[in-house]
């Protein structure tokens, strides 16, 4: 798992400690994070331009600079943007969709 500083900051803005408090459970298991660089804003300035929106644009350069394999999301807007950009490396997934694929499980409602 690979933190950034987009990550951190959209932790601060959480308004229920409850939640906050989970999540940050879960971040801590962040091994590395990513700073934000001149590449990374690039990268970022380059998906905006694709009709990505700020935070998601800086999230994905964030993961495409830093190697990660995969970049979890539940937002179908931003999981249907990065199915536009070509040429990525990281790929955009619904955890839960992900998590049934690599276990080899469906879901059942």
């Amino acid at each position: 798992m690979i933190g950034s500083g987009a990550i951190d900051l959209e932790i601060s803005r959480m308004s229920d400690p409850n939640k906050k408090q989970k999540v940050l459970s879960l971040y801590s298991f962040a091994s590395s994070k990513v700073g934000f660089t001149g590449e990374i804003e690039l990268l970022a300035l380059t998906f905006q331009q694709c009709g990505m929106k700020l935070f998601d644009s800086i999230h994905l350069a964030c993961a495409e600079y830093a190697h990660a394999d995969v970049l979890f999301t539940t937002d179908k807007k931003f999981f249907t943007k990065s199915k536009q950009i070509s040429n990525l490396h990281v790929e955009v997934v619904n955890p839960v969709n992900w998590l049934m694929e690599v276990t080899g499980n469906e879901l059942t409602y």
